[in-house]
């Protein structure tokens, strides 16, 4: 299995955890595909964004690999369309498995609650724990690191 993508899944906390506005898991895109400036650990970022801010979505408009085009993921190294579980497993270092169950529309109730709040799930995530266990229980806070 690929190695967690903990400093992704930081950068993601920290904009959720900055506006809660920035995350909405029930849709991969939305809208108009525009240029948006993000702020990330290194600074600030500037994202040709389609995402409605989902977990994937940010995922993919924050990583250098991917590109979004029509709505959809492409590998900027092949040019390959890539479906969004894919794309945001391969970003975060996730298996199919992990990825569907995060990136699922669902979590939680319609206001995406899940026993911590989404910042410190995705930390935790980052950090190896599992991502089911993240979204249905109270785990440890895990503060961000890049260890």
């Amino acid at each position: 299995m690929a190695e967690r993508n903990q400093q992704m899944f930081n950068d993601i906390a920290a904009l959720v955890e900055r506006d809660n506005g920035l995350h909405m898991q029930s849709t991969w895109t939305n809208g108009p595909v525009r240029l948006r400036r993000v702020p990330v650990e290194a600074g600030h970022k500037v994202v040709s964004c389609g995402t409605n801010q989902c977990i994937a979505g940010w995922a993919v408009a924050l990583s250098d690999e991917y590109k979004i085009k029509e709505g959809t993921p492409v590998n900027k190294e092949t040019g390959e369309f890539v479906d969004w579980v894919s794309a945001g497993a391969d970003i975060l270092g996730l298996n199919e498995f992990e990825a569907r169950r995060l990136f699922r529309g669902t979590n939680g109730n319609i206001h995406n609650r899940i026993p911590m709040d989404w910042p410190d799930a995705l930390r935790a995530i980052g950090a190896g724990i599992e991502v089911t266990t993240a979204l249905t229980q109270e785990v440890p806070r895990c503060e961000e690191t890049n260890e």
